[in-house]
């Protein structure tokens, strides 16, 4: 072979094998979006306004009534009493104690999010005269029959989700940014969310989930804000939907009461115990 030739069949090899490492490479990566570190950046900081948004609220405390629908329409009535505590050490606490009917009352949880590490959540079930605490990977099995997770009702924290901002894009007439948010926690129900969240609130008003094998699976839309201590907005209705099932679950809440002088003290396993005597 003459010397052109072996230099050719040289260049000839490097190509295959450089096609083969790109074809492989895309095939490892064809899972995961190209993100660009704008939309990244601008993702992060759309999340960030939100929190800053809200700081400051303190407490809160809201009479709330929850109705099962089933696919079929049939609907099951439930009250309760929802109390959330602002960051405690960045880290936000909530309790859900149900009042009637009488076969649920008394059942009741208790939820701490964390910034960098695995939320606590603990379940008090009357029937039993006990609490359990949930295990991590128990977080997305349904909450009382509802379409609300565990998952679900673990109070917001910023550090536990990414944030890619998609689009802007229209929600029942108000602009919106739509962000991806995907949990960088371990055994999340969800593959990723897109929330649409609202241009002048900056509160989400739409979040749709989706499954591990990244099919449609919830969405949950957020009604009738109200806007208390000339800061903060609330939803009053929330409708859970389970595009899967076909079943749903709304709330509605009563007006908010912020600042009632709730501690840490009244978001602990002792504390959840006392509230379902």
């Amino acid at each position: 072979m003459n010397r052109p030739e072996s230099v050719r069949s040289v260049l000839l090899s490097v190509l295959s094998v450089l096609t083969a490492i790109t074809v492989l490479a895309a095939a490892e990566t064809a899972d995961a979006p190209t993100i660009p570190v704008d939309a990244a950046a601008a993702g992060r900081r759309i999340a960030e306004e939100m929190k800053r948004r809200d700081a400051g609220f303190g407490d809160s405390l809201s009479e709330a009534t929850m109705v099962l629908i089933d696919r079929a329409g049939g609907e099951v009535r439930r009250q309760f009493r929802f109390s959330i505590l602002e960051d405690v050490a960045d880290a936000p606490r909530s309790l859900i104690v149900f009042r009637e009917p009488r076969d649920i009352a008394g059942t009741a949880l208790l939820a701490h999010a964390h910034r960098d590490r695995d939320e606590d959540q603990w379940l008090h079930l009357p029937a039993l005269r006990r609490t359990k605490r949930i295990a991590v990977r128990g977080r997305t099995g349904a909450f009382v029959g509802s379409e609300f997770s565990y998952e679900d009702l673990v109070p917001w924290a910023l550090e536990r989700w990414t944030y890619v901002h998609r689009r802007d894009e229209a929600f029942d007439g108000r602009p919106c940014h739509v962000v991806e948010m995907r949990p960088v926690y371990a055994d999340s129900g969800y593959r990723r969310q897109e929330a649409w969240i609202d241009q002048e609130r900056f509160q989400p008003v739409r979040i749709d989930s989706f499954d591990l094998q990244d099919r449609p699976l919830k969405s949950l839309r957020l009604d009738d804000w109200k806007r208390y201590l000339d800061r903060h907005w609330r939803p009053q209705r929330l409708r859970m939907s389970n595009a899967q099932s076909g079943a749903a679950t709304t709330i509605d809440l009563s007006p908010y009461v912020f600042r009632s002088g709730l501690t840490a003290a009244d978001f602990t396993d002792a504390a959840m115990a006392r509230a379902v005597r």
